[in-house]
């Protein structure tokens, strides 16, 4: 076999090098601050990490192009509190870093306004005790 032939054939089984994605998850609701065991997920892959008690991620072995992360906490889970979906970009072996967070108060008072159906005429207030 010549030598031409035996590099191609290993060539063959090289795989892309795997990036990595490192993070931090906040917690914008109760906290106000990093947001530990939260478990961040690589949607349509089985990578997944967990938070430390500073909200930092790293998640390793992750293909190159283009991904979307989420991720879910017990706390958050039980409230109905709905995580974001980020995007985020591999270039090879590299590491790409983000931030995620849960929504903010606001967000989700004017979500669950947008969502709730009042007969027409009706209107909804909230006032403090």
């Amino acid at each position: 076999m010549s030598a031409w032939a035996a590099g191609s054939m290993g060539a063959q089984n090289v795989e892309a090098p795997a990036g990595t994605i490192e993070g931090i998850v906040y917690d914008s609701l109760l906290t106000r601050g990093p947001l530990r065991g939260a478990t961040v997920y690589v949607i349509g892959t089985t990578l997944v990490a967990t938070t430390d008690s500073r909200g930092r991620f790293a998640i390793s072995g992750v293909a190159d192009g283009a991904h979307t992360l989420t991720f879910s906490h017990p706390v958050f889970d039980a409230a109905g509190v709905q995580a974001p979906q980020v995007g985020v970009s591999v270039a090879g072996s590299s590491k790409a870093r983000l931030t995620i967070a849960t929504p903010k108060g606001v967000t989700l008072v004017n979500a669950s306004r947008s969502s709730a159906k009042l007969p027409e005429g009706t209107t909804a207030s909230a006032k403090r005790a």
